[in-house]
């Protein structure tokens, strides 16, 4: 495996896009680059100020304002704060203590023949992968009776995931995002002592609200769902068992997170290819799909599959410039590309290559594209473990991410693990271009791919896994408060940390505190402010090699409060919009309209922001108006 140096990992620092900038080099010029050691440095101090504001909180027994405290605290560490840890064991324990103060109910004595499971899940989306895994997982097991409670839903619930509930016998219940977490704790603490065997966690990272309410001993035994293993998440502390989705994210949990109550098992797929589960065959998909295209019926046809963004180039992986490369060895292959619009260096690529690049953009279903292709190139530098294991249970070769796109951040797992991950991107495209050549080869590798697939992730084989492990699973729940997270190695922290950032042409301690702080706006229900103390904090991080020493070399005090001024502007308003978007999904179209006209006040530049615009037009305007708008104007309402 070979991974670029830290050192070489650079991004370029903005030394003079505001005031507070300008101050900090009147204090000591900056360094020109800003490495992602110093990054992960000042995101580790970034979090831990919202740790201290959430035990301040918690201290106090404000338990509310420190929940909103720990769940900034937990987006911040699981996105672009991510500074090299998996877990916090301080963190749960101030969520422990909140979990603490409210009342244990009594269990209620279950009769039923049939058991009955709870999965609890943070808001459930129509199509993404989590969702899906929850769906399936309902739809497969037949032998138990399924609920789902719904945390933070901010849409309807699904109508696949509400009809799987449905047809299990069970119910889906979701609670009102409008009210606090202690009251959704609370909620969920009562429903889950009453009802189920056994609860499964299917949330979010950020996540505060289960760690509360499961945060006391007894109770039904917690499964916790590792379905985002490559980031920090919340939950350790509560989980009688997590169940990992595949090796590598297996190995973070138990050498990262501290956790050894783990074990695998894969995700579930459908039986059947997907896309193909009704209507025409493989073969009437492939013919269908090349001649819409103008692929030739007889060539050798790459697939790739992904968000636009996991293809953006970082530290000299660009995928789009080696898939040209494959092309140009192999005279009469094609590549589709399903995810990316065909604009920008897509396009671009499409015309170098002769029309031979096709990006498709986003698409309701894989399936047909996968019945057209013959080898799936994995996307890089941020892979799809989901479009692997689809493409290769579609029955085709794969050439699996360079091995300067470590796992977990590239796909590995069960099936996948038994092909070799190329070295280099010299490897990668060697691979490629022998699949294309070597038709015996390519048919070897699918076949086996697609053996090892259906029996470990489809219907049968994945109902297997899980009954082993229901043998393992407690019979009521305990507490774990004592796990030790240990940094993730230096080399893997700084590829997370470089790829959060890859499309920021500039990154300062302003725009990092910032957008932290904006968020902090929208989550709680304060003022926060940067202080000269944390500063002074954030600026050690960048001198003499991140050391700790925390002597002020902060802002004056005037820049200081131009920089609050700007947060507490953009704060409020994020806050104004947030709070609308909520209130008017919860039915609330009074509440809404009414932040909606204080966001106004506070900034008429809002008249020309399209994101207020969309919102004053749904507050404003029936379903059947909104409609018609779509037809005609370009404001996706």
């Amino acid at each position: 495996m070979v991974l670029e140096p830290s050192a070489r990992l650079r991004i370029r620092v903005n030394t003079s896009a505001d005031d507070a900038m300008r101050s900090d080099q009147r204090h000591g010029a900056q360094p020109e680059n800003l490495t992602p050691p110093q990054i992960a440095a000042c995101n580790r101090v970034l979090f831990e100020n919202c740790l201290e504001k959430a035990k301040v909180s918690s201290l106090g027994s404000r338990f509310d304002e420190m929940l909103e405290w720990a769940g900034v605290a937990g987006w911040f560490a699981s996105r672009k704060g991510w500074f090299g840890r998996l877990s916090s064991a301080q963190l749960e324990n101030e969520l422990l203590r909140a979990a603490a103060s409210l009342a244990v109910p009594p269990r209620k004595p279950r009769s039923a023949a049939k058991a009955r499971w709870l999965h609890v899940v943070t808001e459930a989306y129509g199509t993404l992968g989590h969702t899906n895994l929850c769906r399936r997982w309902i739809e497969y097991d037949s032998t138990v009776t399924h609920d789902v409670i719904l945390l933070d839903q901010k849409d309807v619930v699904p109508a696949n995931l509400a009809s799987a509930v449905r047809n299990s016998g069970g119910v889906s219940v979701a609670l009102d995002a409008m009210t606090t977490f202690m009251e959704r704790a609370r909620a969920l603490r009562e429903y889950a002592w009453a009802n189920p065997d056994v609860v499964v966690l299917h949330t979010h990272p950020e996540d505060v609200i289960a760690t509360v309410a499961f945060g006391v001993k007894g109770g039904p035994p917690v499964i916790l769902v590792n379905h985002a293993d490559h980031i920090f998440w919340v939950g350790c502390s509560v989980a009688d068992l997590v169940l990992d989705i595949r090796t590598s994210g297996h190995l973070w949990t138990k050498a990262g997170r501290g956790v050894d109550r783990a074990v695998v098992l894969p995700l579930p797929l459908p039986d059947r290819e997907p896309g193909l589960e009704e209507g025409p065959t493989r073969g009437e998909l492939r013919r269908k799909i090349r001649a819409q295209l103008g692929i030739p019926q007889e060539a050798v046809v790459f697939l790739t599959i992904g968000s636009a963004a996991k293809y953006d180039p970082m530290n000299g992986l660009d995928f789009i410039q080696t898939a040209k490369e494959i092309l140009s060895e192999c005279k009469d292959a094609w590549l589709i590309a399903v995810g990316p619009p065909d604009e920008g260096s897509w396009n671009a690529a499409k015309k170098s290559t002769g029309g031979r690049v096709i990006a498709v953009g986003r698409q309701p279903s894989t399936g047909p594209f996968c019945a057209a292709a013959d080898i799936y190139l994995e996307g890089f530098p941020a892979g799809s473990l989901t479009a692997c294991l689809e493409a290769a249970l579609a029955g085709l070769a794969l050439v699996r991410d360079p091995g300067n796109c470590p796992p977990p951040f590239a796909s590995d797992g069960v099936g996948l693990d038994e092909v070799r991950q190329p070295a280099d991107l010299h490897e990668y495209t060697r691979e490629a271009v022998r699949l294309a050549k070597n038709p015996q080869a390519r048919n070897r590798l699918r076949q086996d791919l697609q053996g090892a697939i259906q029996s470990n992730y489809c219907r049968d084989g994945w109902l297997g896994r899980l009954q082993k492990i229901k043998e393992q699973i407690p019979t009521e729940h305990k507490l774990y408060p004592d796990f030790k997270s240990t940094p993730v190695d230096e080399l893997r922290r700084d590829w997370l940390v470089a790829y959060n950032h890859a499309k920021d042409p500039e990154v300062s301690l302003t725009s990092i505190t910032e957008s932290l702080f904006i968020e902090a706006w929208k989550r709680t229900e304060g003022e926060p402010q940067v202080d000269a103390a944390l500063w002074g904090k954030l600026m050690s991080c960048l001198t003499d090699g991140l050391t700790n020493d925390t002597s002020a070399r902060d802002l004056d005090a005037s820049s200081l409060a131009a920089l609050n001024r700007r947060i507490k502007r953009r704060g409020g308003r994020a806050r104004l919009i947030s709070g609308a978007r909520l209130a008017h999904l919860s039915g609330k179209h009074g509440v809404a309209r009414r932040m909606i006209y204080s966001c106004l006040r506070e900034n008429t530049w809002s008249l020309f922001d399209l994101e207020w615009i969309r919102l004053l037009l749904k507050t404003h305007l029936s379903p059947k108006w909104i409609s018609n708008l779509k037809r005609w104007m370009p404001l996706h309402v």
